[in-house]
């Protein structure tokens, strides 16, 4: 009997799975809701300890090792070497 099927299987499985949606081509920024924290902008990181966001969230800070795919629905803060919150964005 032939292996093929069974080795085929796992493709077949992962070719079934629903996939995560796309960034709406409009405005990227409502999948997250980021233009909502968008007046975070400049501010100290400090305020971001006592702010409760939705999730999923994550802060970046310079020399951070970060994970690379790409989640509609993730809020990043960027901040910056001086504690500056430089960017709110979806990813």
């Amino acid at each position: 009997m032939s292996r093929l099927p069974l080795l085929l299987l796992p493709l077949l499985v992962l070719a079934c799975m629903p996939r995560e949606p796309a960034p709406e081509p409009g405005n990227p920024m409502t999948t997250c809701g980021a233009d909502g924290w968008q007046h975070l902008v400049g501010q100290s990181g400090d305020v971001l300890a006592a702010t409760q966001f939705p999730a999923p969230m994550r802060v970046l800070r310079p020399g951070d090792i970060t994970t690379m795919e790409f989640l509609a629905e993730r809020l990043n803060v960027a901040v910056d070497e001086q504690n500056r919150i430089t960017r709110v964005y979806c990813g």
